[in-house]
C-alpha cells in the first residue's frame, strides 16, 4: 500500500496529499476512487480476518483486529512452547505468583538489591563466612561462623581416663583426668617420701600443662589419713603421682589442666 503516485493529476506535494488553499492559489489533492477503495478494502480485510464485523462508528477495529491475529499467530509463551508474554511489574515480581510474564534484568537487579546488603541482627542481608582467625579472635560481628570452624580444635575421649580439648576460640584449654592403682602405701618413718608413679597423659598438651591435682579414691568417707597425696607435671605428656597415705595403697584419681 502506498500513496497514488502513479495516478496523473492527483495533486500530491512531496509525495503526500495537501489541502486546498484558495487564498494562496493552491489546488487540493484529489483522492482517486480506485485508490480510496483499495485502501479501505485492505483495512476491511484485516478486520474480517479477525472475525469482526466492520462498523463505521468504531475507530479501534483495526488495532483490535491486528492484536487478535497476532495473538493467534503467536500464542502465549509457556514452558513447553514459544510465544508472546507481557513484562512483569515490580509488584508481580515481589509477589512471585504470576508464571506467565517475563522479568527484565532491571527488575531482577532491583529485587536482589534489597538483599545485597550487610546482614545484621535486625535485617536480612548477605554476610561472608568467618576465617578461623576471626573466630578465634572473637571480635568481628559481621561474618558468619560455620560448624566446622566452631568445632575446630575440639576433641574428647570420655572414659575413666580421658580428656576434653576445648575449641581454639575458647583458648584451646585441655582438661584431662584419670585413675591410678598399684601405688604402695607410704612409710610411717620420719623423712621417708611416699612411693611415686609416672603417668602418661591420655593426650599430650599442645603447649604446656598448668596444674595437676590428685586425691585418694576412697570406697567410703570413713577412711582417715594424716597425709594427702601429691602430684606434679613432668612435661607436656607426663605427670607424677605420689601416695602419702600410710594406711593402705588405695587408688589415686587425678585432674590435669593445660593447653
Amino acid at each position: 500500500m502506498d500513496y497514488p503516485k502513479s495516478v496523473a493529476n492527483v495533486g500530491l506535494v512531496n509525495g503526500k496529499f495537501v489541502d486546498e488553499d484558495s487564498a494562496a492559489g493552491v489546488v487540493g489533492s484529489l483522492i482517486p476512487a480506485e485508490w480510496g477503495n483499495s485502501v479501505t478494502d485492505e483495512i476491511l480485510a484485516v478486520i474480517a480476518a479477525a472475525g469482526l464485523a466492520p462498523s463505521e462508528s468504531e475507530t479501534s477495529q483495526l488495532l483490535t483486529a491486528i492484536a487478535s491475529i497476532a495473538s493467534k499467530a503467536a500464542p502465549a509463551a509457556t514452558e513447553e512452547k514459544a510465544g508472546i508474554a507481557s513484562i512483569a511489574t515490580s509488584a508481580d515480581f515481589d509477589e512471585g505468583v504470576d508464571d506467565s510474564k517475563f522479568v527484565t534484568v532491571k527488575k531482577i537487579k532491583l529485587w536482589f538489591g534489597g538483599f545485597l546488603k550487610q546482614a545484621t541482627e535486625s535485617a536480612l542481608g548477605l554476610a561472608k563466612i568467618s576465617s578461623q582467625a576471626q573466630v578465634t579472635e572473637g571480635q568481628d560481628d559481621t561474618t558468619i561462623v560455620t560448624p566446622k570452624k566452631l568445632r575446630y580444635g575440639f576433641s574428647a575421649s570420655i572414659a575413666k581416663s580421658g580428656y576434653i580439648a576445648l575449641p581454639t576460640w575458647m583458648s584451646g584449654v585441655v582438661i584431662q583426668w584419670g585413675a591410678v592403682t598399684g601405688l604402695g602405701k607410704a612409710s610411717t618413718g620420719a623423712g621417708v617420701a611416699g612411693p611415686t608413679k609416672t603417668v602418661t597423659l591420655p593426650v599430650t598438651f599442645p603447649t604446656e600443662g598448668y596444674v595437676v591435682i590428685t586425691s585418694m579414691n576412697f570406697d567410703s568417707m570413713a577412711t582417715t589419713s594424716a597425709y594427702a597425696p601429691g602430684a606434679i607435671i613432668l612435661n607436656k605428656s607426663q605427670i607424677s603421682l605420689q601416695n602419702n597415705y600410710t594406711s593402705s595403697a588405695g587408688e589415686l584419681v587425678w585432674l590435669a589442666i593445660g593447653r
